[in-house]
């Protein structure tokens, strides 16, 4: 697998995440609560796609740092420290992001 390839898997791994981010700010508007399970969900998710990316020796690096991000995001959201509003702008911000990355290494 080439390195364009392997990205472009990261990226669509991170878009099943953004589903499940989309979905947490929908349990939050009709609850007004994130439940801890979803929350569990999402963080286990997020690490497990961080660390299979930090073993990838081929994938672009600013997609990982990318990532990276995106995690510190997660779990400032975990603790409390960032808002599903926040999260929610954020991940969809980062989603543009590596979209942007992924066509700059196409061309």
């Amino acid at each position: 697998m080439d390195r364009l390839q392997i990205s472009t898997e990261f990226v669509d791994e991170f878009n099943r995440v953004l589903n499940k981010v989309q979905s947490i700010y929908s349990e939050y508007e009709k609850n007004h609560d994130v439940s801890p399970s979803s929350q569990t969900k999402l963080i286990e998710e997020v690490d497990t796609m961080i660390k299979r990316a930090n073993f990838i020796d081929h994938i672009y690096p600013e997609i990982l740092e990318t990532l990276k991000d995106f995690g510190k995001i997660v779990f400032r959201f975990i603790k409390g420290k960032v808002g599903v509003e926040e999260l929610a702008f954020k991940t969809k911000a980062i989603d543009k992001e590596l979209i942007m990355i992924l066509k700059s290494k196409k061309d």
